[in-house]
């Protein structure tokens, strides 16, 4: 481990990391030249540091080991450094382009050069800031310009020599304080989520924080009115509640049970779907969402695993109380998870630590709530070929919420869990999917905002890997090689044909991402 340092870098203040090189006094370490932010492109602020001082920014140092690494995989393609390095040019002492009598440390040399492994030998020969002088400040360090002559340009860097010293840089103490931060962070979720890596030294990305709601974005907010079940009580008779479902408020837009309806009941209901009314339901007989009872308890019935219903559960403003058998989702996970790296080139998976049953729940799918509009944008942007984690909220597309008023796709919000979300963002695609995703709402009255939940389609044995279908609806009954009606409409959509990789019996072969 790195030794600890009273003084870290302010992460605001950093613009990119430029080079790496070993530890003067310590080969085993790396350390990592710095650039600040600055209003002068050619000579910014520069300073190398050790991973120390670099607590707040090792996603930067992630993202530099991680494009280093890339670029190691296609040195193949350009010239050895090793033949370059077999050329006459001049090497100064500083083993930098820039000979010692160029370089500007500034007035405050001892004061710059606090890093907490440096030696003083090293002081002239090894100038370790450039264009600045570094302050402490509460525990910080930050960059102060420095007031004589530039002394290194950023445009010219990496040097030669400076790509000479990566070559030679072991790069294991960053990857495992890239390590232990991550598996910090899925210890603080509840319950606590395990990390799991025997494929490769790779971690997923630093700068993916963990959320545990919903954050909005401009343009989006819930539906400010909230309504409860004003009859129903914790225990109206044989410890039910609102598994009276037909004195429960919460459900009166859930979908009726047709097998227990009247003749005359189920004729009228018939009437309006064919007449493209909106349904008439209260006081309808419905179906209770999850097992009340028994060993199942909790768990999702046929009625909505398999149909696809939304799920109508109960909420603050409701009189059946906390305990009422009709708030599952809403407590949120409480089943361990791991999140590990799949040795099928497929990268990150999700697995349960325990045995799941048909219909449990197991998380939502949180991220940034965003407008049709900014997804759209956010999607031209990062372009074909690129990872989505876009969820559209478009269960209610079509319906209609009022005399002339239909809910269209432009009017949905979408989550965006590239940048921020929960552990079911590393959930895998697969054409035989072991889990499937439903709407879940606590306003009835709100069609636009509401949870995505995954709940177990089959039982499943614990370490098995979690999946769902990414094509789950109708573009998945399409998906077929040879379908030209499935081909043209993706191709219409700006869709790209992707090779699937799940491996499963009846694997479509295709995604369309």
């Amino acid at each position: 481990m790195p030794p600890r340092s009273r003084y870290t870098v302010e992460q605001s203040q950093i613009d990119r990391i430029v080079t790496h090189r070993p530890c003067p006094d310590d080969q085993k370490r790396s350390e990592y030249l710095i650039c600040w932010k600055s209003q002068d492109d050619a000579y910014p602020p520069l300073s190398w540091h050790g991973l120390e001082e670099l607590g707040g920014v090792l996603h930067l140092v992630q993202q530099h080991v991680e494009q280093h690494k890339a670029s190691e995989r296609t040195r193949n393609l350009t010239p050895s450094l090793d033949s370059l390095a077999g050329s006459k040019r001049k090497r100064f002492v500083n083993q930098l382009l820039t000979p010692e009598t160029g370089l500007s440390p500034g007035p405050d040399a001892d004061h710059i050069n606090g890093s907490a492994h440096r030696k003083k030998s090293l002081g002239k020969n090894d100038p370790r800031v450039f264009n600045c002088f570094l302050r402490r400040k509460e525990g910080l360090l930050v960059a102060v310009p420095a007031t004589t002559k530039p002394a290194l340009d950023v445009r010219k860097l990496p040097t030669l020599e400076m790509r000479e010293q990566v070559t030679v840089t072991d790069l294991k103490d960053a990857e495992h304080a890239i390590r232990r931060r991550y598996v910090s962070r899925l210890q603080l979720l509840q319950p606590p989520v395990r990390f799991e890596n025997i494929v490769d030294r790779e971690t997923p990305s630093l700068s993916f924080n963990f959320i545990d709601d919903y954050v909005f974005r401009e343009g989006v907010a819930k539906q400010g009115l909230v309504m409860g079940c004003q009859q129903c009580r914790p225990n109206m008779g044989a410890n039910r509640g609102c598994e009276y479902t037909k004195k429960c408020d919460c459900l009166e837009f859930a979908a009726p049970d047709l097998d227990k309806l009247s003749e005359e009941q189920q004729a009228e209901y018939k009437r309006q779907i064919d007449n493209n009314e909106i349904p008439t339901t209260a006081g309808l007989a419905k179906r209770f969402p999850y097992f009340n009872a028994g060993g199942r308890a909790g768990c999702l019935v046929d009625f909505y695993l398999l149909q696809r219903h939304v799920i109508y559960e109960c909420n603050a403003a409701c009189k059946c109380g906390p305990i009422c058998k009709n708030r599952n989702v809403q407590h949120g996970r409480r089943v361990e998870l791991e999140v590990f790296k799949t040795s099928n080139g497929r990268g990150f998976g999700l697995r349960c630590r325990q045995p799941l049953q048909r219909g449990q729940f197991i998380d939502t799918y949180l991220g940034e709530v965003i407008t049709d509009a900014e997804a759209d944008k956010r999607e031209a942007q990062s372009g074909k070929g690129k990872a989505s984690y876009l969820f559209a909220l478009d269960k209610f597309t079509g319906d209609k919420i009022g005399p002339g008023e239909e809910i269209t796709q432009e009017k949905t919000f979408v989550v965006d869990g590239q940048f921020m979300g929960g552990p079911t963002r590393f959930i895998n695609h697969c054409c035989q999917p072991n889990v499937q995703i439903h709407t879940v709402s606590y306003n009835k009255y709100d069609y636009f905002v509401y949870d995505l939940a995954f709940f177990a389609c089959d039982d499943i044995p614990a370490g098995q890997e979690l999946t769902f279908d990414y094509m789950d609806g109708g573009d998945a009954a399409l998906a077929k090689d040879g379908d030209m009606s499935m081909t043209d409409r993706a191709m219409d959509d700006g869709k790209s044909k992707v090779e699937c990789k799940c491996g499963a019996k009846k694997c479509r072969g295709y995604l369309w991402m």
